[in-house]
């Protein structure tokens, strides 16, 4: 017998400023003050913090940096 499971659809997308925040190891992220926005699966990140107004157009000049 075999299942499926349907990854696709609305997730959650858990982030934080790295740079501020830097993590050396998996238990470093209990300690990091989190948000969370509706992530699109498949998708891109980049376009998922757009389309949440945490960044600006990813596509547009220098904004992917």
């Amino acid at each position: 017998m075999s299942y499926r499971i349907a990854l696709d659809g609305d997730w959650q997308l858990v982030f934080f400023p790295e740079a501020e925040s830097p993590v050396r190891h998996p238990d470093d992220l209990a300690a990091h003050a989190s948000q969370a926005i509706t992530a699109r699966v498949p998708g891109n990140v980049e376009l998922d913090l757009q389309r949440a107004g945490v960044i600006p157009e990813p596509f547009y000049a220098e904004n992917i940096r």
